[in-house]
């Protein structure tokens, strides 16, 4: 008995020093570097835009996140599908940088442009240098590249990597909209995309097309194709002198066919992976009920008055929620968007139905995050067909016509939002932690697997797997950090604030204007129905005709058609009004969300190969540019 205790402490040691070992792996985080230098790139958004002389105008928008000192970014570009790269900027918001022929010292807020050859591949390289130490960074390069489109008989062509692969690190999320010059109806434009395993190739119209996708891996590029009339680009120089269309659409077809079936094959993995990760789940949970517990906060207080932070309503849903973010994110986005002045809402109503007419006042601003500038472009530019006013009725349709598009917005929406909260350092750095699960839950299958052939392993291998679920657990109840859980602690009093304010000491009751701004945090946090019941008890001046309450939702005057057949506006009071929107888009983005995983088997399944946008196709990688960027 007591050579098998030893025996078993042996192997516990060896377990922790194995596991121990492990848990410094690098597992495709999203950071590069090493474990007191790193960073990562979290958004990529490019703005390209095809000239009538063949050439094309670039603007690539990056956010960057450091830990530690960074001083230089390089965007190397292999000169292949263009003869030369002209008109180079960088900046970063408000903050232009100034071109040098001197890049020794690395001179803060300058840029360099030089030539080299990698692999055999001559490159245009751009550099940027600044300082940067434990931040976020957001960069702008802009450039114009000369002959990227080739003309044929039939059509004009572009064939572009709009970023390369074997990169340093992964993209968070990655946009791109190409912009064609005008005179093309949308049936003479076809588009498809190529490299990522997901996201969405969309045709908005004639001349305004887009790429979108999360995630995407550093061994993979998002590379475009597109076909146009020739006539859009009469200065080129760049001809074929021959037809292209039809071996184009072979070739696209093809590769989408190649595509559906390595989703298909991708399926039956998922499929076997979510058999084998119950076990796990399964476990982890029960260990987690008899010894999870999380860490008690400093500040305990049944009700909370003020908003616990100066997050974004969407920021605040995500960590009250913990790390969840519901469909009310968007639609407190919205309303506080109202709020902040972008927007302006009209209810408007008929004997059949009712809508809002949502206005956009001005165009995103630099104190916008960037959930907030992904909704505007997202319901402005794509909903809304490039129009600064939209009916909120149009996202019903959209959705229904383009369920992978709204799926694919939704989740970059929930990325950047978890990337900021992420950010503030409310939540332990998990990477490591679920290598470390990972790993331990494959020893304790390991060991199974070696216990059907030697049985005196038994021990050791229920040792692992049990090992692994507590170590799994423990470090699931502990996601949150000190700070993060007193932030959850004052939010969830901040919610028992505005369900029960009515019934409290009116002496402490925040004075009416505030309740505009608390309002929005109502919406996310699930409770707007019982503020907007108990407002005009507290303040019985909101029962009054002409009350001038939020009239950016709304408020005073609202829309209605006559029995004319046309719009008046009459008096409305901005509570109302604000009950009604806040109703109407609650409903509509919860009937995205529960979309979400249909939208995503059908993008999985209908790879575009027609050139009418939908899901990215298999092959690709014979188009121009591409590369990638490294900071150091």
């Amino acid at each position: 008995m007591g050579r098998i205790s030893k025996s078993l402490k042996l192997i516990a040691i060896a377990a922790f020093l194995l596991l121990s070992a492990v848990s410094f792996i690098d597992f495709d985080s999203g950071f590069f570097g090493s474990e007191n230098r790193s960073y990562q790139e979290l958004d990529l958004h490019v703005d390209a835009r095809i000239l009538p002389d063949g050439s094309m105008f670039v603007r690539e928008t990056r956010i960057l996140e450091f830990k530690g000192e960074y001083s230089r970014y390089r965007r190397q570009i292999p000169h292949q599908g263009y003869t030369q790269i002209l008109e180079v900027k960088a900046a970063e918001p408000n903050r232009p940088y100034t071109k040098t022929n001197d890049p020794n010292g690395r001179p803060e807020d300058r840029f360099a442009i030089s030539k080299a050859q990698v692999s055999g591949v001559d490159q245009d390289i751009i550099e940027l240098f600044f300082k940067a130490h434990d931040q976020k960074r957001t960069f702008i390069i802009e450039y114009r590249l000369t002959d990227v489109v080739k003309v044929h008989n039939d059509v004009a062509e572009l064939y572009w990597k709009f970023i390369g692969a074997g990169r340093s690190l992964p993209i968070r999320t990655m946009s791109v909209n190409l912009t064609l010059p005008e005179g093309s109806p949308t049936d003479a434009v076809k588009v498809w995309g190529h490299g990522p395993l997901k996201g969405t190739v969309q045709k908005i119209t004639g001349s305004q097309l887009s790429w979108q996708t999360s995630n995407l891996p550093k061994d993979r590029f998002l590379e475009g194709r597109v076909t146009f009339p020739p006539e859009l680009v009469p200065q080129t120089t760049k001809r074929t002198n021959k037809a292209a269309l039809p071996t184009i659409l072979a070739e696209e077809q093809r590769w989408a066919d190649l595509r559906a079936q390595e989703q298909r094959d991708a399926l039956y993995i998922v499929a076997g992976s979510i058999g084998v990760g119950l076990i796990g789940i399964i476990a982890s949970f029960l260990i987690y009920f008899l010894f999870g517990r999380k860490y008690k906060s400093a500040i305990e207080v049944e009700y909370y008055r003020e908003l616990p932070g100066t997050y974004s309503p969407a920021e605040a849903g995500c960590l009250v929620e913990n790390n969840v973010i519901k469909p009310q994110a968007i639609a407190a986005t919205f309303m506080d968007l109202a709020r902040r002045g972008y927007l302006r809402m009209e209810p408007a109503h008929n004997s059949e139905s009712e809508d809002i007419l949502i206005h956009q006042l001005k165009p995103s601003g630099a104190d916008l995050a960037p959930h907030e500038r992904l909704l505007l472009e997202f319901f402005f530019n794509r909903v809304g067909a490039m129009q600064s006013s939209v009916w909120f009725s149009a996202l019903k349709i959209y959705r229904k016509a383009e369920p992978a598009a709204t799926a694919a917005f939704i989740s970059s929406f929930q990325n950047c939002v978890k990337t900021s909260v992420a950010a503030m350092g409310y939540f332990q750095s998990t990477n490591r932690a679920r290598s470390i699960a990972g790993i331990g839950f494959c020893i304790g299958l390991v060991g199974l697997i070696i216990c059907w052939a030697m049985v005196w392993l038994y021990f050791a291998a229920a040792f692992a797997v049990v090992c692994a679920s507590m170590l799994s657990a423990l470090l699931i109840s502990r996601s949150l950090t000190p700070a993060g859980q007193q932030q959850i602690d004052l939010g969830q009093a901040f919610r028992r604030f505005l369900k029960d304010f009515s019934n409290l000491d009116q002496a402490q009751i925040p004075q009416l204007t505030l309740w505009e701004h608390y309002l929005v945090y109502a919406v996310v946090l699930g409770v707007a129905k019982e503020v907007i019941k108990q407002l005009p008890i507290v303040y019985p001046q909101l029962n009054e005709p002409n009350s001038n309450f939020a009239p950016y939702w709304g408020g005073m005057y609202h829309t209605s058609y006559g029995s004319d057949g046309l719009l008046h506006q009459t008096s409305f009071t901005g509570l109302t009004s604000f009950s009604e929107i806040v109703d109407s888009m609650q409903t509509t983005w919860s009937d995205a969300y529960s979309s979400i995983a249909a939208s995503s088997i059908s993008s999985i399944s209908n790879s575009s190969s027609s050139g009418d946008g939908g899901g990215f196709s298999g092959g690709g990688g014979g188009g121009g540019g591409g590369g990638g960027g490294d900071a150091d």
